[in-house]
């Protein structure tokens, strides 16, 4: 167990759910059908929101008399556009188990792209060995699978015979050296083949799987609340505390300091409703310039 951490009654790990006598049988939706539901209402959504679109309108302004503008293309956003300057480089790499954080969504939106921050060492700079120099620009060293798990609700438990360690986890993909790099470098992006919905509301937890040794350092401190809210996205996302697991590919069943790791993964969202009166992150060259919200 991480040193300093601390359970909760409201964790979903085998370690800390209550009896069968104690709450009701009653199991989490699947996950297909989580994503298929979803995705058709988010579906339905964006066609409704085709049909007419005015920033101005969201703002409390009235109806305008002239025609109101085109359609926006859809709206994508980061869950951190910068690192806060490096503080979420981290030194740890001791440990075989999922690491990472517990989040919820403020509104149902897609997952499109999943990412591990990229610690920015001198020694992570990306080495060309027939120029026997740096070619510029650091890297991760390897791939590292990262997991997005669902956390069964409070009074709910799982149905008898399921495994938290498989129908918990939503989806899982390897993030690496040769994957998309944005935020100025400081994520390693994986594009996802298809956008995967969220639920509004719900309790999610994303991970790394880590091993003792791996060359790829992580963050594993308690961001500044600050931080958060210069470089995170609250009008969408809510980041809870840090969580992990005693094994790899086990489900992150310990909870610990709100905002540890956080900033450690990160992820793209694309959201109809939009998130907030703020610049979307389409453009790479944009992330990470600490764009200004307006109207906290």
């Amino acid at each position: 167990m991480v040193p300093g951490t601390m359970r909760s009654e409201r964790d979903t790990g085998s370690a800390s759910l209550p009896s069968s006598e104690q709450l009701p049988t009653m199991p989490p939706k699947d996950s297909s059908l989580l994503a298929l539901g979803s995705k058709r209402e988010l579906l339905s959504r964006r066609a409704e929101s085709e049909s007419e679109w005015n920033p101005l309108k969201s703002l409390g302004f009235g109806s305008m008399k002239q025609k109101d503008p085109p359609t926006a293309p859809p709206k994508e956003y980061l869950l951190f556009n910068w690192d806060a300057g490096g503080a979420w480089d981290g030194d740890r790499n001791d440990l075989d188990a999922e690491v990472g954080f517990e989040w919820k969504p403020l509104k149902d939106f897609n997952i499109t792209a999943v990412g591990r921050h990229v610690a920015g060492h001198y020694d992570q700079i990306h080495w060309n060995e027939s120029a026997g120099f740096g070619k510029g620009g650091r890297n991760l060293f390897e791939k590292a699978n990262v997991s997005i798990w669902f956390v069964v609700p409070e009074g709910m438990k799982l149905a008898e015979g399921k495994d938290p360690n498989v129908d918990l986890k939503l989806l899982s993909v390897e993030v690496g050296p040769e994957d998309k790099k944005e935020v100025g470098g400081k994520y390693n992006f994986k594009y996802l083949d298809e956008p995967f919905p969220i639920y509004a509301h719900k309790h999610y937890r994303i991970t790394q799987t880590s091993h003792k040794g791996m060359r790829d350092v992580w963050f594993d401190g308690v961001a500044d609340d600050s931080d958060w809210w210069a470089y995170g996205l609250p009008e969408c996302v809510e980041v809870l505390e840090g969580v992990h697991s005693d094994k790899k590919h086990h489900y992150p069943d310990r909870m610990e300091h709100k905002h540890r790791r956080m900033g450690m993964l990160n992820f793209r969202l694309e959201s109809e409703e939009g998130c907030g009166i703020v610049m979307p992150v389409n453009a790479k060259e944009n992330a990470g310039t600490g764009i200004t919200r307006m109207f906290r």
